[in-house]
C-alpha cells in the first residue's frame, strides 16, 4: 500500500548536531505529519531519555528540534509507505543521490565539522585537511557497517554487497578529494 497524500518534510538546516535518517515515511507517520508517529513506537522516548533534545519530545516536536536542539530528520525516499521494503532500486538509488545533496549543501555551514577537518581559506579558496577527511570517511563507513548489519530489513546476502559498495564509495571520495588536491568546493561540485 502506498499513500497518495504528502510526504514528510525534510527538517534539515545548517549546524545540526544529529540527523535522524529513516528509510521511508512509514504511511501512518505522513497522515500524522510527524516523524516515527505511530503510537508504541520508542523513539520519542528513547530520544527523551538520551538527554539529545534537553527536554522531553513528542513527534509534535519534529519541526521544533532543528532550531532548538540542532536535531535534524529526513528520510532516504520521500514515498510514505507501510514497509520499507517496497521501496523499488530505482527510489533508493535516487534518494541517496538526493540526500547526499542535501547534506553536503549544509555540512560546510559546520563550525564543528569545518574545525575537524581543518577548513581554512587560502588564496580565496577553502582547504581541508586529507588527514582529517580520511578519519570522517572511515568514520561514517563504520557507522554504515553498523547499520546495515544491524539492519534486519537487509537480507545477510546482501549486506555483504552493501558493505562493500559503502567501501567503495569512501575510496570514491577520497580519490575526488585528492584530485582537487583537497579543495573543498571543487570536490562537493564533484560529488553533487
Amino acid at each position: 500500500m502506498t499513500w497518495a497524500g504528502p510526504t514528510l518534510p525534510h527538517l534539515l538546516r545548517p549546524g545540526l548536531r544529529v540527523v535522524f535518517i529513516g528509510y521511508n515515511p512509514a504511511i501512518y507517520s505522513a497522515e500524522a505529519g510527524h516523524y516515527y508517529a505511530r503510537p508504541g513506537n520508542r523513539f520519542w522516548p528513547q530520544l527523551s531519555e538520551s538527554g539529545l533534545a534537553g527536554r522531553d519530545v513528542r513527534p509534535e516536536d519534529d519541526a521544533l528540534l532543528p532550531a532548538e536542539a540542532g536535531i535534524g530528520f529526513t528520510d532516504l525516499c520521500c514515498r510514505p509507505t507501510v514497509r520499507a521494503e517496497h521501496l523499488t532500486t530505482a527510489e533508493i538509488a535516487d534518494g541517496a543521490v538526493r540526500l547526499r545533496a542535501e547534506l553536503l549543501e549544509h555540512m560546510f555551514d559546520d563550525p564543528i565539522l569545518n574545525d575537524f577537518l581543518f577548513v581554512n581559506p587560502y588564496e580565496g579558496k577553502l582547504w581541508l585537511s586529507k588527514e582529517q577527511l580520511e578519519k570522517l570517511m572511515y568514520w561514517l563507513f563504520f557507522c554504515s557497517v553498523v547499520h546495515v548489519l544491524g539492519d534486519q530489513v537487509q537480507v545477510l546476502e546482501n549486506a555483504a554487497e552493501a558493505v562493500h559498495s559503502q567501501y567503495h564509495r569512501v575510496h570514491e571520495v577520497l580519490a575526488a578529494a585528492e584530485s582537487v588536491k583537497y579543495q573543498v568546493e571543487p570536490l562537493l561540485e564533484l560529488l553533487s
